[in-house]
């Protein structure tokens, strides 16, 4: 039965979707969990609602950026991992690069991999894991100074976000004691005292998610590679908040996954299940107005983008959206958020090609462009709904 977002906002619900409906589950005695629809989008769709400005990078000797893995938001500025050069570079919300965090090596204070970092307000200070040299390094936010370097057992994780005097980890290890459940509680010294969510399945594949994690309205979200449900999470729990389900797509069964993968056991099963059908990689991020949804099946991106507050929303394959915006050939939705605004970074060179090849670019977008050396840092795009 279909619903009206304020129906839904009424029923205090989560508020998600394209072509937003709310069905229940109560199979085999289960808690009843909402559920999210999204259909593809017909190519005249109108985007009109939809409203982007672009953030660029400042380029120094000490601000290169290669390739941006994690984005923190701070109070005035904003830090990002360059999973390419391995460092952490804060920049103003303009973009004016401030200072490098720690240094990169093997000695003290020194980090040879940035697995997993975190902002943590309340603390007042920047954790980097260091998965390489097993190792938490404790940065003073406002001085960039170490203020503790602590051992710490090894995580095969795919990000960490704190909760209290807890963090959260997104567990991604297939091996060992703490290997059957995909989110890990422990406290700052590395005592693990918590862990949710079963792992009905396990290979050595790594499904590629990486910090599935958002904040919203003072709440912790996060979720699991095969399984398109949200659980709302705390230190001592994990419950589904809401499921999200694509027309025509779905994830794998635990069935489907152990055919693919011969019971886990073959090294082929990225290759298989790229081309099953299934979908392969998904990525959630909510905002207190705009529900983003990065869905990949058959090697064919997909993005979607719901307005909480209209009900305008989109949903199509990612080199259309890209076009029909105006953004070149593709954009990369990341897992976070800034200003009430989804986050994407767009490759600059792709856009200069999309030029030469006379695709039509968001006119905002060609003149940063223009702007920029050719061998320029990613631009990071602000994606959020005009609010009416």
């Amino acid at each position: 039965m279909k619903y009206s977002i304020l129906r839904i906002i009424l029923a205090a619900l989560v508020v998600l979707g394209a072509s937003c409906g709310r069905r229940q589950s109560d199979k085999d005695g289960e808690a009843e969990i909402p559920a999210v629809s999204f259909s593809l989008t017909e190519k005249s769709a109108d985007l009109s609602s939809l409203d982007i400005s672009f953030l660029t990078l400042e380029q120094t000797d000490k601000s290169v950026v290669g390739d941006i893995g994690a984005i923190e938001t701070c109070d005035s500025t904003f830090i990002l991992s360059d999973s390419s050069n391995y460092v952490l570079l804060e920049f103003n919300r303009n973009g004016k690069f401030i200072r490098q965090i720690g240094t990169r090596g093997n000695g003290p204070g020194e980090y040879i991999d940035v697995t997993s970092f975190f902002f943590d307000k309340t603390k007042n200070i920047v954790g980097v894991y260091d998965e390489q040299q097993s190792k938490l390094l404790l940065y003073d936010y406002t001085t960039a100074r170490l203020k503790e370097e602590l051992e710490f057992p090894d995580i095969v994780t795919g990000g960490c976000i704190p909760s209290g005097d807890s963090l959260i980890w997104y567990n991604q290890g297939y091996e060992g004691e703490n290997s059957d459940r995909y989110f890990l509680v422990s406290d700052y010294k590395g005592k693990i005292s918590n862990s949710f969510v079963e792992k009905k399945f396990k290979s050595g594949y790594m499904t590629g998610v990486a910090y599935p994690f958002y904040r919203l309205d003072g709440k912790i979200y996060g979720y699991t590679p095969y399984d398109m449900t949200v659980y709302s999470l705390t230190s001592t729990e994990a419950v589904p908040a809401f499921r999200i389900e694509i027309d025509g797509m779905s994830t794998p069964s635990v069935e489907e996954l152990n055919k693919l993968s011969d019971n886990g056991q073959s090294s082929g099963l990225f290759n298989a299940l790229s081309t099953s059908g299934f979908i392969s990689f998904f990525r959630v991020l909510e905002t207190e107005s705009v529900l983003s949804l990065t869905a990949i099946a058959n090697k064919e991106k997909f993005s979607g983008l719901y307005d909480k507050n209209t009900g305008n929303s989109v949903f199509m394959k990612n080199e259309l959206l890209a076009g029909r915006l105006g953004l070149g050939k593709s954009f990369q939705v990341t897992p976070f958020s800034m200003d009430g605004c989804i986050l994407a970074v767009i490759e600059p060179m792709a856009v200069r090609e999309a030029i030469e090849e006379g695709m039509d670019i968001h006119p905002a977008l060609a003149g940063v462009i223009n702007d920029l050396p050719e061998d320029s840092n990613p631009i990071i795009a602000k994606i959020r709904f005009k609010l009416n």
